[in-house]
């Protein structure tokens, strides 16, 4: 069968204000990158729309991997969304969008939804489930 690839961040507490400021720098990031899904647009770009958003706001050196993958009947498939990459989104491609940041000592927050790219967009495949920050009470 095919596969999906989604992740979502719990906290076990309230949240301290930089995981609340981190999760909506995400939140802005993967919406630049999502803008740009459509066909014939160069995954790179596509990579580099969240990367700025991230790199802008000062955590460049914390995003240390590639925005998403393709996904199908394998869990990583072209196209790779990175900066490297030479992929071209086409009609019919399911990406994740996922980017992340990662604080040394503190741990790491990512916001990942699968996206089906269609001739006239991209349609969210994960959209069931919210793209907030969850918060899970820690019980004994």
């Amino acid at each position: 069968g095919y596969v999906s690839d989604i992740t979502r961040t719990f906290s076990q507490e309230a949240p301290e204000k930089w995981v609340l400021e981190a999760h909506e720098l995400l939140s802005q990031a993967q919406s630049a990158a999502i803008a740009l899904l459509e066909p014939g647009r160069p995954a790179s770009e596509v990579d580099a729309a969240a990367r700025g958003v991230i790199e802008k706001a000062g955590f460049g050196d914390l995003f240390i991997h590639s925005l998403g993958h393709g996904i199908g009947l394998e869990l990583h498939e072209a196209p790779t969304l990175s900066p490297r990459s030479d992929d071209v989104m086409a009609v019919g491609d399911v990406v994740t969008v996922e980017p992340g940041i990662y604080f040394p000592g503190k741990g790491g927050l990512r916001l990942e939804d699968d996206h089906f790219i269609s001739p006239e967009g991209t349609i969210c495949l994960t959209s069931a489930l919210e793209r907030k920050l969850f918060r899970t009470d820690a019980r004994p």
